[in-house]
């Protein structure tokens, strides 16, 4: 087996910090070891192509990731994301039945997206989609910059969607707390429905925060029950988490 095949780096792009989940896997495909990895970033990194090179450059260099094979995630006010309800089951044809609001239309930045197929309709009905988009040229210069460091980029997703493999049975919103930002994802049986940032919990979900033994970054709110806690993971992210001390944010890595 290659070293591209048994040690892989899962990279979560968020405003003010670089999350690296590190995975060495053995021949079999388990994994062996994981190591999280945290890396400061300037506050407008992902506002300018040379701080985005240089950041990931010093990823690369830092934490060895050299011949990894690369997952990225992405987040932030720079990621839209939107519920879409269309007439057909076919991703080609979905492609072309979507339509953008004025972020993305306006032609002023040119945008990458992609969206998947999340629910069967009833009979009659429409088929449900998700679609995500992201600036292009900020999407290229992460791709050319890892490839540049010898790094195979395997794949790149979003938060909402990872968020929905971390509580897939989960209906309510989770709070992802950053230091400088929330990421707030609201899912239904595990499906995103939408996604937004904040600066701040809701004042009854802070009070919670605020009342445990220690300070949660991961928080739930169970629409159904009216109720805050931790936030509901599956059995195989909460076996990793506990084995690996993954903690949130950077936790929802584990999802991947």
């Amino acid at each position: 087996m290659s070293i591209v095949q048994g040690y892989r780096a899962y990279i979560w792009l968020s405003q003010r910090h670089i999350y690296v989940l590190k995975t060495e896997t053995s021949w079999y495909g388990g994994v062996r070891s994981r190591q999280l990895c945290l890396y400061d970033c300037p506050g407008d990194w992902l506002a300018w192509p040379e701080k985005i090179k240089k950041c990931l450059r010093d990823i690369i260099a830092v934490y060895g990731l050299q011949d990894y094979t690369t997952y990225l995630l992405l987040s932030g006010p720079s990621l839209l994301w939107k519920e879409l309800k269309l007439a057909t089951k076919r991703k080609e044809e979905a492609r072309s039945m979507v339509v953008w609001d004025e972020a993305i239309g306006d032609g002023s930045t040119a945008y990458a997206f992609d969206l998947a197929r999340t629910a069967e309709p009833p009979e009659g009905g429409l088929y449900g989609w998700m679609s995500a988009a992201y600036p292009y040229d900020m999407v290229t210069d992460m791709i050319q910059t890892l490839r540049s460091g010898n790094c195979c980029v395997r794949r790149i997703d979003v938060l909402p969607a990872a968020a929905g493999r971390l509580c897939p049975s989960g209906t309510g919103i989770l709070y992802l707390c950053e230091p400088a930002l929330i990421h707030v994802v609201q899912l239904k049986s595990g499906v995103p429905l939408s996604y937004a940032c904040t600066s701040a919990l809701p004042e009854e979900g802070r009070i919670w925060q605020e009342a445990q033994e220690q300070m949660h970054h991961g928080v739930w709110y169970d629409e159904e029950k009216g109720m805050w806690s931790i936030p509901p993971v599956s059995e195989s992210v909460k076996r990793d988490m506990d084995r690996w001390e993954l903690v949130y944010p950077a936790a929802v890595l584990a999802a991947y």
